[in-house]
Order: C-alpha cells, then sequence, then structure tokens
C-alpha cells in the first residue's frame, strides 16, 4: 500500500508513453486507486520499499492496462489496524469481498496460525477496463505467495489445508473436493527443483476458477507436468511451440518461462495458460533491455506492435523527486517480464509487465530538521 498512489500514477504516466497506458486508462486507474484508504506518512519507515506493476498488452490497439501491487509484511499488519478501526475501517470489514482479503491478512499476522507459518506475500490486480467507472471499490485478483520452502516442507495433509483456509477465507466457501484433488495432482507432478509460488483468485470473476501459478519448471520439464495435470492443451507439441518463440532458427534468444499459471475450473484446467519469461534486469536500468532480439522475434510472429516495442525499451530508466518537502523518492523503472499466453493454437496474446520500486526517505536529520537530497 504506497502512500499518495494516485499521485506515484501521475509520476508514472510520465514516463510511459500513451500508446502503452493512454490518458483514459491512466484516468481510469486513478479513478480506482483514489477510492483507496491513503496510508498515513506515519507508517512510511526511514527507508521504505515500495513496488507497483503495469500490465501493458502488446497486440497492436489492446488498450487495457491493470495494475499490480504486493502486499508485504508491513502492509498487511497497515490493513489489520485499518481494518479493526472502528469508523476508518468500516468499509473494510463491511465491504463483503474486501472484508475476505482483510481477514485473510488478520489470519496471516498470526505467526502461530497456518497462514502465518507458510505465506510469504500477496499479490492484488486490479482490472481497469473500459466498463470500470465510478462506485465501490472493485474487488481484486488476489494472489498468495508462498516461499519455496514450504513446497518441500509442507506434507500432503499440510497443503490440503493451506488450500482449504486460503479459498475458503477468499470465497467464502469450502473448496471443491476435485480442485483439491487437482491441486495435489499438479504438487505431486512437480520435478525435482520445481515450486508452488501462488495461488491466486480473481475475485471480480468469481471464485469458479483458481489459478495455480508453479515455478523452477524448465521448458523439457512442462510437457510431462501439464499432461500430468490433466491439461487438455498441446502438452506434447509444446516443446516445438515455445522453441519457435525462444529459440528460432537454433538462435536462443531467452532461456525459457520462469513460472506457468494454470488455471482450473469446475470441469478440470482450462486450455489456456501462461508462461513468464523474466528478463535480465541486472543492469536493465543503467543500460536498457539485454533481451531485445526476443522481443523483436514477438514483433515477427505478430504477437507485438512495433510501435509497442519501440515504446518498451524506452521505459527503464531511474529519476528522483521531492515530494511536498517532506521526503525523496527514488523511482526505479524496469520491464519485470514478459507472459505469453499458449492455447490449443499455440500463443496467442503477449503481455509486458512494467515494475516501479519506489525508495521513500524522510528529508529530515536525527535532529528533526529538514535537508535536502
Amino acid at each position: 500500500m504506497l502512500y499518495k498512489l494516485t499521485h506515484v500514477l501521475d509520476e508514472a504516466a510520465k514516463d510511459v508513453p500513451e500508446l502503452l497506458w493512454s490518458p483514459s486508462a491512466v484516468r481510469r486507474m486513478k479513478s480506482v486507486v483514489e477510492r483507496f484508504p491513503q496510508v498515513r506518512l506515519r507508517t512510511i519507515g526511514p527507508v521504505r520499499l515500495g513496488v507497483f506493476g503495469l500490465e501493458l498488452r502488446l497486440a497492436a490497439g489492446a488498450d487495457q492496462v491493470d495494475l499490480t501491487f504486493p502486499l508485504l509484511a508491513e502492509d498487511r499488519d497497515v490493513i489489520v489496524n485499518l481494518g479493526q478501526d472502528e469508523e476508518e475501517g468500516r468499509w473494510l470489514r463491511e465491504e463483503p469481498l474486501w472484508s475476505r482479503i482483510w481477514q485473510l491478512c488478520c489470519r496471516w499476522a498470526d505467526p502461530q496460525t497456518l497462514l502465518g507459518q507458510h505465506v510469504k506475500l500477496l499479490w492484488l490486480e486490479l482490472d481497469v477496463t473500459s466498463q470500470t467507472g465510478e462506485g465501490s471499490l472493485p474487488a481484486p485478483g488476489i494472489f498468495v505467495g508462498f516461499p519455496p520452502a514450504t513446497t518441500v516442507d509442507a506434507d500432503d495433509e499440510t497443503w490440503r489445508r493451506i488450500v482449504s483456509e486460503v479459498l475458503s477465507l477468499l470465497d467464502g466457501r469450502e473448496p471443491r473436493p476435485e480442485l483439491q484433488e487437482r491441486f495435489e495432482r499438479c504438487r505431486r507432478a512437480l520435478p525435482p527443483g520445481a515450486f508452488v509460488q501462488y495461488i491466486g483468485l480473481m475475485l471480480a470473476r468469481g471464485g469458479d476458477t483458481v489459478r495455480f501459478v508453479f515455478g523452477g519448471l524448465s521448458d523439457a520439464d512442462l510437457p510431462g507436468f501439464l499432461a500430468a495435470a490433466g491439461w487438455p492443451g498441446p502438452a506434447a507439441d509444446l516443446p516445438d511451440i515455445l522453441g519457435d518463440v525462444t529459440r528460432p532458427g537454433g538462435e536462443t534468444l531467452h532461456p525459457g518461462a520462469s513460472a506457468l499459471q494454470l488455471d482450473v475450473g469446475p470441469a478440470g484446467a482450462l486450455p489456456r495458460i501462461g508462461l513468464e519469461y523474466v528478463l535480465d534486469r541486472t543492469l536493465q536500468v543503467e543500460e536498457g533491455i539485454r533481451e531485445r532480439r526476443f522481443l523483436e522475434h514477438l514483433v515477427e510472429r505478430g504477437l507485438c506492435a512495433p510501435e509497442k516495442l519501440a515504446a518498451l525499451l524506452k521505459l527503464p530508466g531511474r529519476a528522483l523527486e521531492v515530494w511536498q518537502d517532506l521526503c525523496l523518492i527514488g523511482h526505479s523503472r524496469q520491464i519485470h517480464h514478459v507472459k505469453l499466453v499458449v492455447g490449443p493454437d499455440g500463443v496467442s496474446e503477449a503481455k509486458a509487465y512494467y515494475g516501479r520500486a519506489l525508495t521513500i526517505r524522510r528529508l529530515e536529520n536525527p535532529d528533526g530538521t529538514g535537508v535536502s537530497p
């Protein structure tokens, strides 16, 4: 939860070309985030790292932009305390879907609970479409993240309880037995080194579909794993499909996906999966995107508009600003990863995830006097 998020969006909009984030999309997003209660400045410590991201669709004419941001332990504690405030927390307790998030945060904050022992962080995703209008705070997608050690250390019964507790809190009902069985099939099919990364639920889209995200799967692991998971897509053809994107003509453009998103509905695994291709961010801010040839090949495949690629290449960078003589904000801009959506007919869509990390420092000396950056 970032202080004055509408201000942060204004600053971000200066750096993102209109081709990727149109003024109308910025206005829609601001109309959403301004409904969030602002986190008071006193909740920001001497050094506060905040992160938010934009999901940018790369096809020509695709102008929907979604907002994502993490909830770390300090954000969780702000939410828990806010919900306990009789007046300011009333909306959080009474709004049906957001009250579930508050309850999950309360459970996570208790180190004696199952979630307190295994949950690492949460990610929220807000769909901001042309139909997003004024009114109540929209329901987000929420992804509950786990450390890789939980995959190794937690036994079958512990995972059953984790899945049951997460989905019961978020969906307001016990998960379907077949959903638990599908998750267990996936977990047991994970090869050594692979792990459960997130369990997600898009609250605004109803609770019928759950997203499981797995990390540590190599491209060679994917066909066998997806076949074991009951994926109805072309698992056997997946190496050729992905190789045509990442290794055309024998040239390696990207080493492979770092995460697999698998959606499971009442009838089983859905035919579309998401594969996240993380970019090398070691020197991206200073030297730009190293995987340019990979992105250019997405253009050649018709998955990315050439003008959007040109805009993406300009995004990485860094800036500083002083905000209201209260704090110094460092803005670090990166493209974190590209997600490819794969279905029965192959790769159908590409999205880029633009991240903005904010390092916030108070402008004051230990004696309370102001200082300049």
